[in-house]
């Protein structure tokens, strides 16, 4: 398996504000691999969430479009925003699992929702028990997605 990344470390308040203003740009991109329950068609997925549901300290409830009671006049919109992401590749593994690999220019824990977003599209992470309390995962399926440890050799 391989696996890569940037990780940005700074000893400056500067250096750590400039790439913060770099996120909020959306100048950085994030990419992920999740191993998921089931495969997923390529292209960009987006749910919303109402903001004060954020500020509340709580994490939003995502939805697929922003329900019509939520809205009684054309400022009630401005308490909404969007969170997407790109699926965009996969990889078929045994036992009807799949390797997602997602692209997203947002990160946090409002602003991303992968996790979320792809228990919506009905392909959770593979036993992420927020989501998948129920479905237990076949010791074959993990170890082909290397999720097991290999035994030590003597």
């Amino acid at each position: 398996m391989v696996a890569s990344g940037l990780v940005i470390l700074a000893r400056h308040e500067k250096a750590r504000l400039v790439s913060e203003e770099w996120i909020k740009k959306e100048k950085c991109v994030f990419e992920f691999v999740a191993i998921c329950t089931k495969d997923l068609e390529k292209g960009t997925y987006r749910h919303f969430y109402m903001r004060t549901e954020e500020k509340a300290g709580q994490t939003p409830t995502l939805y697929d479009e922003i329900p019509e009671t939520a809205i009684t006049e054309r400022s009630d919109y401005w308490d909404w925003d969007v969170v997407t992401m790109e699926v965009v590749s996969t990889a078929p593994l045994d036992g009807g699992c799949a390797a997602v690999r997602i692209r997203t220019k947002n990160t946090g824990p409002t602003k991303e929702r992968i996790r979320a977003q792809l228990a919506m599209l009905g392909a959770p992470v593979l036993n992420d028990k927020a989501v998948t309390r129920a479905k237990e995962v076949n010791k074959e399926v993990a170890k082909a997605a290397g999720l097991l440890p290999e035994p030590a050799k003597r």
